[in-house]
């Protein structure tokens, strides 16, 4: 279906073509019919000029296969045939060889004639990261009525500007969270909605609990401040073959703001984080976290001063601030029952938790807490590795585990 988000028709099937034809569209700003021809003969270089200048004006399609007269569609021609050279392929190297910088939002359909041969579509939307330069002839072009020409000066300053006024609106990050975890992060930083948001990466991520469906299928609409984490690894994989530590992400999407679809690349290099785990010494982080007890305490001792003036009230059954459920578990501590104590909901419950109420390494805290904060229902706590009888005894004796991912 041709799309209504640009100002102009991108055809993918024949049918539209033919109805192009007995609408008998003519060329315009955005539209231009060469003959098939074109592709393989007479100025092939003026394929990367003719596309540049769409870019550089307000967007447009060429479509190779269609004979016109006097600037309308008349016919389609016999096309090209698909047995000597892969034409798609060779159209897009031919035009982002011979334009600078590339192209973002380059679209090129294929549409079959018949099982061998087929005509092209080629199209580009109005850029944002332009102006973009023919390396044939050195120059920029434009598009003024049913052709190419050369942009003055202040054309080419009015497209370079076109990035002050239209700011991206997706970022794409590695962050670290708890010390030690790997979170892919994408968020909408603009104040406009972005819809219909692909991602396309340079390599195939491994990721501990399959590819998220977002990343995958795409995200319809992200509105803005909206920031979605997916667990990606943990600090120790770093330097190791657990995860892939260099590659790029391309994102598209339609920028609601200014009706027009964006492409932007994020380059990952994790290889750099690792001397940022650690934010501070370990002297700076002893005095940091009892800076931190010290201030606690004293809020403590404020609220215990706040609640004093309650023991007042001989009415009150235990005379302290404490719940039912935190009495009743010391009661039956002090007679020496073990389990009356509240159990942890897993899933609430940090790494560090984990670590330090089993008595465990970081490694193990860290698969259990990845375990129950992303759970997977095909997936038994018995696979993980370190987790032998023992800890299992201990995990159901401190947390609310369900026997469904025990068996």
């Amino acid at each position: 279906m041709m799309t209504t988000l640009t100002p102009y028709r991108h055809p993918t099937t024949l049918s539209e073509v033919h109805a192009l034809i007995a609408a008998r569209e003519s060329e315009s700003l955005h539209l231009e019919f060469k003959a098939s021809e074109a592709l393989v003969r007479g100025k092939l270089d003026e394929i990367s000029k003719d596309i540049s200048a769409f870019a550089n004006s307000d967007g447009g399609v060429i479509i190779y296969g269609i004979v016109e007269n006097d600037h309308c569609a008349e016919s389609v021609d016999e096309g090209l045939s698909n047995e000597d050279r892969n034409h798609k392929e060779w159209i897009e190297n031919k035009i982002q060889s011979n334009v600078a910088p590339k192209l973002l939002g380059l679209r090129i359909t294929e549409i079959a004639l018949s099982e061998s041969r087929f005509i092209y579509a080629v199209s580009v939307p109005a850029s944002d990261r332009g102006p973009h330069q023919d390396r044939h002839t050195h120059r920029y072009y434009k598009r003024h009525n049913f052709k190419c020409a050369p942009m003055e000066d202040y054309e080419i300053r009015d497209v370079r500007n076109r990035q002050i006024a239209l700011p991206p609106l997706i970022s794409v990050r590695i962050d670290i969270v708890q010390g030690q975890l790997l979170q892919f992060c994408v968020e909408n930083v603009g104040t406009y909605s972005a819809t219909d948001v692909e991602f396309q990466f340079s390599e195939r991520l491994k990721w501990e609990h399959g590819e998220p469906k977002p990343l995958s299928r795409g995200i319809k609409t992200l509105p803005p401040k909206r920031l979605l984490s997916f667990f990606y690894g943990v600090g120790v994989w770093l330097g190791t073959d657990k995860i892939v530590q260099d590659f790029s992400v391309e994102v598209s999407y339609f920028h609601q703001g200014e009706g027009k679809r964006l492409t932007e690349t994020f380059h990952m290099d994790l290889q750099s984080l690792l001397g940022t785990l650690q934010e501070s010494t370990a002297l700076e982080q002893h005095a940091k976290r009892l800076e931190d007890a010290l201030g606690k305490t004293t809020k403590t001792l404020d609220r215990i001063a706040h609640y004093l003036s309650g023991i007042e009230n001989i009415a009150n059954p235990s005379g302290m601030a404490i719940s039912h459920s935190s009495l009743r578990g010391l009661a039956a501590i002090y007679n020496g029952d073990q389990t009356g104590w509240p159990l942890y909901e897993p899933s609430q419950c940090s790494w560090q938790v984990f670590q330090e109420v089993l008595e465990i390494d970081t490694n193990l805290a860290t698969k259990l807490y990845q375990f129950f904060t992303w759970p997977n229902q095909e997936q038994k706590l018995k696979a993980i590795d370190g987790a032998n009888e023992e800890l299992l005894a201990k995990l159901q004796r401190h947390f609310r585990i369900s026997p469904d991912v025990l068996d």
